[in-house]
This record gives C-alpha cells, sequence and structure tokens, in this order.
C-alpha cells in the first residue's frame, strides 16, 4: 500500500481494480518464490480488516471485480507452479464464511474447482477470541473435491478487551483441545495456531502436541466457550450468538443458542448440543 497511497480505497483510489496494484503484488509475489528457497506461496487475503467499506474494491464482490480477483489468483497460482527451481505449493488465508468472502470479490469455491490452491486457511484476524464454532464448513467439501487441505486457525485469547471483556485471558489446554476436537470433527486437514509464549515451554509445547492428534484430543478433558459478537467480525459474515438480546414478551419465551460439541454427550451418540435460554 505504501508505493501507492493515492490507489488506497480510503484516499479514494480504485484499489485491486487498478492493474499496477495487482502488478505490484504479483511482482512481490513472483520474487518471493523464484528468489528465495521457499516451498509455496501462502496468500493472505483475510488480513485487511477496515472499520467501514471494502477492502479490496471501492464497491465489492461485484461480478466484474471477482473475476478481476480470480484472474489474480489464476495468474498467481500459474506463476508458482512453473517456477524455474521446481512447482511449488499454492494456499490462502480466506475470510470464514463464504458469504463474506463472496462480498469481497473472493470465489473461493472457483479458486478451488479450478485447482488453483493447494490449501486454505479461514480466518478473521480482527476476531483473536478461541471459537470453537468458527463457520468454515462450507469450504471442506469443495476443497477436497479439489484434493485441497483446509487448516483450522484456533485463536489465541479466551477473552479480550476488545471482544467486550473487561480483560485479557489466554485459552487454557482444556480450551484448546474443546476446539480442536471440533475443528477435527469438521474434517480440517491440520490446524494453525499463534501467539503462544516464546521461547515455547512445556505448558506450550503440551499445547501443540495434544491438538496436533485427534486421538489425544478425543478422550480428554475439555473446557468449550461460546463466542462473543463483534461488529468487525459480522462485516464478513462472521456472527455470533452472545450477547443474545431478549425481546418482550418475556414470559415463556425461549431462546435457543446453538453450538457444537465434539463429544458424545448422550445415548442418541449425538455430536451438536444446543443451549436454550428461558426466560
Amino acid at each position: 500500500g505504501g508505493m501507492y497511497p493515492e490507489l488506497e480505497i480510503e484516499n479514494g483510489g480504485d484499489a485491486w481494480a487498478d492493474e499496477r496494484v495487482r502488478d505490484l503484488k504479483f511482482n512481490i509475489s513472483q520474487e518471493l518464490v523464484t528468489d528465495y528457497p521457499i516451498e509455496g506461496l501462502e496468500l493472505d487475503f483475510s488480513a485487511a480488516f477496515a472499520q467501514e467499506g471494502f477492502f479490496y474494491f471501492k464497491d465489492g464482490g461485484t461480478a466484474d471485480n471477482t473475476a478481476i480477483m480470480t484472474d489474480w489468483v489464476r495468474r498467481v497460482s500459474e506463476m508458482v507452479r512453473s517456477r524455474p527451481g521446481g512447482p511449488g505449493v499454492v494456499g490462502a488465508r480466506i475470510f470464514p464464511t463464504e458469504q463474506g468472502n463472496l462480498n469481497e470479490g473472493l470465489d473461493v469455491r472457483t479458486w478451488l474447482s479450478e485447482g488453483l490452491l493447494d490449501f486454505v486457511v479461514p480466518v478473521a484476524y480482527a476476531y483473536p477470541v478461541l471459537d470453537p464454532d468458527m463457520p468454515f464448513e462450507w469450504v471442506v467439501g469443495p476443497a477436497h473435491d479439489a484434493d485441497a487441505s483446509v487448516y483450522g486457525f484456533l485463536q489465541h485469547h479466551l477473552q479480550d478487551e476488545a471482544i467486550g471483556a473487561s480483560g485479557r485471558k489466554f485459552p487454557t489446554l482444556e480450551n484448546f483441545r474443546a476446539a480442536a476436537a471440533n475443528y477435527w470433527e469438521k474434517s480440517v486437514d491440520g490446524l494453525y495456531t499463534t501467539m503462544l509464549s516464546w521461547p515455547l515451554g512445556d505448558a506450550e509445547r503440551n499445547i501443540l502436541t495434544t491438538i496436533g492428534s485427534p486421538e489425544l484430543v478425543r478422550e480428554k478433558d475439555k473446557h468449550y466457550v461460546v463466542a462473543r459478537k463483534y461488529d468487525r467480525a459480522s462485516r464478513v459474515g462472521y456472527e455470533h450468538s452472545i450477547p443474545h438480546e431478549l425481546a418482550p414478551p418475556f414470559p415463556t419465551a425461549s431462546h435457543s443458542i446453538p453450538f457444537t460439541v465434539a463429544d458424545d454427550i448422550g445415548e442418541d451418540d449425538g455430536r451438536v448440543s444446543e443451549i436454550t435460554l428461558r426466560v
């Protein structure tokens, strides 16, 4: 963004609709995969998180803008896979919901169907709170149909001031186990996490060892949490159930907040539990 400040959306520019921006991003990508001994490239589309407006195009995911972005991903993918040193892998960090991606011109389903990606990582940077129910199921089938992988992203806070808490709190091993178990139940191929204390101590190594194995988390103690609403996450369709507003008439009203529990919790061997608030 620093090279062409006049093209940034907040400055009235056309951003990715301007060919100069796309060429700059492509040239940076090409330099990375051709001048350095790396195995591939991970395109990060979910790092952008403005307070208002769109991230890549002033008018969002119109048909023309979506075609522009798909063509750019196609161009990068072909470049990475035909580099002189041998083909590299291509992945993308995307927003958790399909509609949230489409609103920005990111047609992930088409990228996968064309074989442009080897893996995807659903994540929203602006939402740092661990969410065992991140709604990325929509991408698992299309990815696996295209022989691509899906990696679940485990956020690094349990509570955060930005999401309405009174202070910051980090997840316990039991919190990580619960979220990891849910993600494995969604058929992810692996897990990401970030911002553990460095250098890694025994606790951090235990977390990484445990969450990386479906077998290790399956029978261990877990602590499930229900993540809170956050306006900036809602901007990309990433919605949450609490806090839940109760509207009159209050007597006999009931409100359901669904959440997933990747454990056998009843005789019917059910995997989904539902909280019902009665007021």
